[in-house]
Order: structure tokens, then sequence, then C-alpha cells
């Protein structure tokens, strides 16, 4: 009876140190499993897509660095505080930062991790769509390519206006490749990112339902283009394209100001993308 005890004891906890093994081996939300992608189902589609998207929400790319950069330095945001705290914010707020300023490098570092990232996905989903024998899935795989290529183009104009020429990478490319690049012209850098966008406006949907909301659509693509044209004093662009998007009657403001700042009104119609 002892010994039938400890084998039955024995058991217990070999079977519990498996379950906890079981429940804590999990793939961490938005990466791709190491082992590779299985191409030939569809719900894999947006596993690539998802770890783009994911990105976006990283710390130098959308949080302290952005807010330097793109709000404290227009005065459309305020350092505030003590001159002491945060002396790289307060380099940024009074243009007095130079190449060791860490918010400037956290920018360059996760601007370009966006850039590879999509890469990444740009170039997983032909394959997608040489597994997949459904002309629907064949489809969504080349519409999830270019929500990756709005981001990329998203990425690569935060980076010639940060940064004015830096080079275009379109690939993935190895370390000693990557060492051998060279800035790109302004001039390049503007036809790359509107290549993006103009080929992912071609394909991206008007909408997803609900349980997607946030993705990017043809009128995220369209709206960013129109910024783009904004830059570069293309006016009639610029028109044409904030024109479709009005005339969508998909967007428009909320009727109650505060919502626009509460959770329900997350992705809400006045939102054409949010991060």
């Amino acid at each position: 009876m002892k010994r039938l005890r400890i084998i039955i004891i024995s058991f217990v906890i070999i079977s519990g140190i498996v379950s906890c093994e079981k429940f804590l081996d999990i793939r961490p939300e938005a990466t791709v499993p190491s082992t590779g992608i299985d191409y030939s189902k569809s719900e894999n589609i947006f596993l690539p897509i998802s770890a783009s998207y994911a990105k976006l929400r990283d710390y130098g790319a959308h949080v302290f660095p952005f807010i330097g950069a793109f709000e404290i330095t227009s005065d459309n945001a305020d350092k505030g505080s003590t001159p002491e705290d945060n002396p790289p914010m307060a380099e940024m707020d009074n243009f007095t930062y130079q190449s060791t300023n860490g918010l400037i490098n956290d920018l360059w570092t996760a601007y370009f991790d966006i850039v590879s990232g999509a890469n990444y996905a740009i170039h997983q989903m032909p394959l997608f769509e040489s597994a997949l024998p459904n002309s629907g899935d064949k489809l969504y795989a080349r519409q999830c390519q270019a929500e990756v290529k709005t981001i990329r183009a998203y990425a690569y104009f935060n980076l010639t206006r940060l940064f004015g020429r830096v080079p275009v990478i379109d690939t993935i490319l190895t370390a000693q490749q990557l060492s051998s690049l060279h800035q790109s012209s302004t001039e390049d850098l503007y036809k790359f990112i509107e290549k993006d966008l103009r080929e992912a406006i071609s394909v991206l949907p008007e909408s997803y339902t609900k349980e997607w909301a946030g993705r990017i659509t043809k009128y995220t693509a369209m709206a960013l283009k129109a910024r783009v044209h904004l830059y570069r004093q293309e006016w009639d662009s610029v028109a044409s394209l904030t024109g479709r998007i009005i005339a969508s009657g998909r967007y428009g403001l909320l009727p109650v100001f505060r919502d626009e700042f509460s959770i329900d009104g997350e992705n809400s119609r006045e939102s054409l993308f949010e991060i």
C-alpha cells in the first residue's frame, strides 16, 4: 500500500511538471514559430502580419522618442518638469541634440526594426499564395501584404522626416550586405514610399469586420499617401486623395467630443489609423 501511494504521488508530481511546461511554453504574441510556417494553412497568413503590427508598439517608435521628435520639437507638446529631468528630451526641445542622444538612436533602431519586420512579412505572402489553392485565400494573402507595405511606407516616411537621406532596404539582408548600403536620395525615398502605398491602395479592402477593427484599410493607405504628397507640396494629389476619403462617407466627427478619448471611441469614424 505504501509503495502504491509513493507511485501515485510520483505520477502526480511528474504530471504537474509536464503540465507546467506546457502551460509556460507558449509562443509570445505576434511572433512566428521558430520552426517555420506551414504555408498551406490559411490560418497562418496573419502571423507575420501580426508581428509587423506588434513592432509599431515599440518604445522607440511611438513612446518618448516619438513624442520628443514629433510633438515636443514642434511645440504640440511641452517637455515640462525640471531642466535636469530627462536631458536627452531637453536636448530635443532645445534643438541641441547630438549623435549621442539616446532618444535619437531609439528612433533609428525602432523604425528600421519595423522595416525589417515588414520586409519579412512582405516576402512571406507570395509563399502562401503559391501554396494555397483557394482563390479567396490567395487574395487575402495579397491584401495582407498590402497592409505591411503600408506599415513599411509609414516607417520610411518617418525615417526620412527624421533623418533625411537613409538607405532603402526592401528585402532581408545579411549584416555584411547591410553594411555596404548607401544613403538614397530624397527623391528615391519618396518614390519608394509612394510605390508601396500605390500598390497597397489597389489591393486593400475598404473596411474590416468589427472583430478586426483597427487594421489598415484602403483609406488608411490613401490618407498616408495624401500626407506624403502634402510634404512634397503636390496639392492636386492631396486634394484628390482626401476628397475620395471624404466621399466614401465612412469618416466624420463624433457628436460627443469626449467619446474620442474613451475606450468605446477607439477606431471610431474619426480614426483612419491608430497605434
